[in-house]
């Protein structure tokens, strides 16, 4: 997630939206490190 001044290392909404558009199950990269999700038809899980 991107400010007027900086890039966040990590945006926890965000990255829920993009897991549940993935879908399934994988690891994101961001800022802080890699980030495992998990999302089906019953939502979508940041850890």
């Amino acid at each position: 997630m991107f400010t007027p001044a900086t890039e966040l290392p990590f945006a926890g909404h965000p990255l829920v939206g993009a897991a549940w558009t993935i879908g399934g199950e994988g690891v994101m990269s961001c800022g802080v490190g890699p980030i495992p999700f998990h999302a089906d038809s019953k939502g979508a899980t940041v850890r």
